[in-house]
């Protein structure tokens, strides 16, 4: 009998103090309830506070938080309730500056998932990971024992860099990118692929069978996603990037960022999916995974919150939303989440 775990991964676009006030973070946390997740990585998550306040929303009242030991980090945080536990870690970037320091975070459901411990009762904290090839970025990296079967799903929580001198544009997520940027992050994805994760992965400790997924948002779409941003298309040979005897698959093929306001639009009228843009978000995995589970990725189509409710939301203007999509990129993000469910044979 298969055992199933969902897997989700979400771009929570720059959500710290500032933001906070702004964001439905009720939201949020209803949408990885009700989708029922049990990982959940996140990106542009700036500061512990924003974690913090998604944690009392799933559950209420925080039971316990600190900081979880040493870490790579610039800055760490964790957190439980009665039923999730989380960690959140800002990156230090060598490369990039501190425009590129983002924040991560994981978020997981306690009655499903537990890290795991060595021989001393030390849990295997997830951090930031700096060994091997540089990114600019560089991932946030967490090993997960799945409490149903003897099984372990090891994840790289990756924002791979839009570019190298970010730039604020309202229009940026409809541009397309110049060929300097693509090239730039083909090669962070290779160094993700090629380098990180086969330093990540492991086939088996003992009798458990061990799992390892990239999943985030890599800033390029999949070929047959019909993006608008045509300059970022993966080549084949990269969705399936052979390395050695390796093959590192890149799956999910649906548009996941939301178009906003811009030059061409100004009044922003679309029409159902016409709101999307790209196909930036993903997972990738090492392909003979696939001879021992059943994996399944989509996008959830969270902005279907707001539906038949946005007419009642303003923007800062005072301004009536058009639509759930543009209701769900003010309050919640320009990214929909994605997930990946994950079948184990019990063992």
């Amino acid at each position: 009998m298969a055992s199933v775990y969902r897997v989700g991964s979400f771009n929570i676009q720059k959500f710290g103090r500032k933001s906070m006030l702004k964001k439905d973070i009720k939201g949020i946390a209803d949408i990885i309830k009700s989708n029922k997740l049990d990982i959940v990585a996140i990106q542009e998550i700036s500061n512990k506070e924003a974690l913090k306040e998604i944690m009392k929303c799933l559950d209420g009242t925080i039971i316990s938080e600190g900081i979880p030991g040493n870490s790579n980090a610039r800055d760490v945080f964790s957190c439980e309730t009665s039923n999730w536990e989380g960690r959140w870690a800002k990156p230090i970037s060598y490369i990039g500056g501190k425009n590129a320091e983002e924040g991560y975070a994981f978020i997981w459901l306690k009655r499903r998932i537990e890290l795991p411990v060595n021989k001393y009762r030390k849990k295997s904290e997830p951090d930031i990971y700096l060994i091997g090839g540089k990114t600019i970025r560089p991932p946030f990296c967490g090993r997960f024992l799945v409490k149903s079967c003897n099984a372990e799903i090891r994840l790289i929580n990756t924002h791979i860099i839009f570019r190298k001198n970010p730039i604020e544009d309202a229009d940026m997520e409809e541009e397309e990118s110049t060929a300097t940027d693509y090239e730039e992050r083909l090669k962070e994805y290779r160094v993700l692929a090629n380098e990180i994760y086969q330093r990540v992965y492991i086939k088996n400790i003992g009798t458990r069978q061990v799992v390892t997924f990239i999943l985030g948002d890599y800033n390029m779409c999949l070929q047959e996603s019909n993006s608008l941003d045509k300059k970022a298309i993966m080549p084949l040979d990269v969705e399936r990037l052979k390395y050695g005897r390796h093959i590192i698959k890149t799956i999910q093929n649906q548009k996941t960022t939301i178009r906003g306001k811009s030059r061409k639009n100004p009044e922003m009228i679309y029409c159902g999916e016409e709101n999307l843009a790209n196909n930036y978000d993903h997972f990738s995995y090492e392909e003979k995974l696939e001879n021992s589970l059943v994996i399944h990725s989509r996008r959830l189509d969270a902005e279907c919150l707001y539906r038949g409710k946005y007419q009642d939301i303003r923007d800062v203007n005072g301004n009536n939303m058009r639509n759930e999509y543009e209701a769900y990129r003010t309050l919640i993000s320009d990214h929909l989440p994605i997930m990946m469910s994950i079948a184990f044979t019990k063992r």
